[in-house]
């Protein structure tokens, strides 16, 4: 390899490192907050749609609520009895629930309130609620939604090793690409350059016997050559 074509490959796999590594250092600091910011915007937008509906019954309301929980959202409708109206839980998970809402119905305003719960295990965000209370014509409703984020957790983990793959092979790719390219361009200027220091040293036949590029370095080489004849003309 040619001491230009090794800076040449040095400076571009450290553009290449920087600016996959960039971007992969980005996203591993900034995605978890962007798609948690994100969640509580849709789990929001569930709380409105469900809000909205005049009653907690019937098929506008089963449709609206069977497509949140195809988006892994969960509900606990219950009434100002503290009854389960509605649950997208098992039996007794909906009633530990419906007991917590009615131990915690201080927290239940009109203003929904989300809680963003992390991990015993891992630390991390584990699931995200949102609590409310609404009325209707028949009176007032607590509103318990709640979406896991188990899943998320796991996408993060497989996107991060996406990313290490892919700086490697990046760097990888790019190195071979930029060996390829500079054996290339390298190769007639060194030949050039051998062609020039042995007519320096005095070989005037000397002359660069190349094909010659479409570019300046084949320009380059024709105006040698041109040059070389005068130059040997003029001395013979």
């Amino acid at each position: 390899m040619y001491k230009f074509s090794n800076k040449f490959v040095i400076i571009l796999i450290a553009a290449t490192v920087i600016i996959v590594g960039g971007a992969s250092i980005l996203y591993s600091c900034f995605a978890d907050d962007m798609y948690l910011n994100q969640q509580k915007n849709d789990i929001t937008a569930a709380y409105e749609s469900v809000s909205k509906l005049k009653t907690f019954s019937g098929k506008k309301f089963n449709k609206t609520v069977k497509g949140y929980e195809d988006e892994d959202f969960r509900f606990i409708i219950a009434d100002e009895n503290f009854q389960k109206v509605y649950s997208s839980y098992k039996n007794r998970d909906a009633n530990k629930l419906t007991a917590e809402i009615r131990e915690s119905k201080n927290l239940y305003d009109k203003e929904p309130l989300i809680t963003v719960l992390d991990s015993q295990i891992s630390g991390k965000v584990h699931k995200i609620k949102l609590t409310a209370k609404t009325s209707k014509s028949d009176g007032v409703y607590y509103i318990y939604i709640e979406e896991s984020l188990a899943t998320v957790e796991k996408s993060f983990s497989y996107t991060n090793k996406f990313l290490l793959c892919l700086v490697i092979v990046s760097m990888l790719v790019n190195a071979a690409a930029v060996y390829i390219l500079c054996r290339k361009i390298g190769k007639p200027v060194t030949t050039l350059s051998e062609v020039t220091e042995k007519f320096k040293n005095g070989d005037f036949s000397a002359r660069y016997e190349g094909a010659y590029s479409k570019d300046e370095l084949g320009l380059l080489a024709r105006n040698f050559n041109t040059m070389a004849d005068k130059i040997q003309e003029n001395i013979s």
